[in-house]
């Protein structure tokens, strides 16, 4: 069986939260590799403000670094999470 790894994003919680597809993959270690690199970029921004409560220049600056790698990044005061989903090919 043929599967594909799919790098997600979330934010939010509860009935709040939003998901989105970042990228997909052939392999299991190249999926967490590529949430490795996210979640490395992400960390560099400090975490004790967070969306609502990040300054506005830092956000624009926030964006600008995470959607190189993640299109449709999006952040609020829970943070972004990354995690990879498999689901089987059916091509």
């Amino acid at each position: 069986m043929d599967t594909i790894h799919l790098v997600c994003g979330s934010t939010g919680e509860y009935s709040d939260s939003y998901e989105w597809r970042v990228a997909a993959f052939s392999t299991a270690e190249a999926a967490q590799a590529y949430i490795d690199r996210l979640q490395n970029i992400y960390k560099q921004f400090p975490q004790q403000a967070r969306g609502y409560k990040r300054p506005e220049q830092e956000m624009e600056q926030l964006e600008r670094v995470m959607t190189v790698l993640d299109p449709n990044f999006s952040e609020d005061y829970t943070g972004t999470y990354y995690y990879y989903d498999i689901v089987e090919w059916k091509g």
